[in-house]
Parts: C-alpha cells; structure tokens; sequence
C-alpha cells in the first residue's frame, strides 16, 4: 500500500534494483511489527575520508513527528 501524499517512484525503483534493500526493509517491518516498535534506523556505514566523520543510516518510522517533507 502507497501513501498516496507522496511519490514513491524512487522507493520502488531503489527496491527492484537492490534485493538486499529490500530485504533489509522487509525484515526490519516485520521486526518491527513482532515488537510493537514504530521506528528504527540501520547502520549502512561511515565515511571518513575527505569529509567529517559521516554515518549513513536507513531510517524506517511510523512516528507522525518524524516523517519529513519529500523536497
């Protein structure tokens, strides 16, 4: 099911190209769901080199106050 406020082409492109995100997803929604949590975020990795310390995570909420615009 879409949120129909948003596009979401860049999701469902990201997800059919890339098995792993999509599975990293799915396993962190049904983690979620089997512990009652509404937000968690994965660790991707850092980048150190020609930058501050960096870290990249995958955020995934269902908290109304954390959701962000898409611009």
């Amino acid at each position: 099911m879409q949120d129909a406020q948003y596009e979401n082409e860049r999701l469902q492109q990201v997800a059919e190209e890339s098995p792993l995100l999509k599975d990293l997803v799915q396993s962190a929604l049904d983690e979620m769901a089997e512990f009652g949590d509404t937000h968690t975020a994965i660790w991707l990795g850092s980048f150190m080199e020609k930058m501050p310390r960096t870290q990249v995570q995958l955020v995934i909420t269902q908290l109304d106050d954390l959701f962000i615009d898409e611009d």
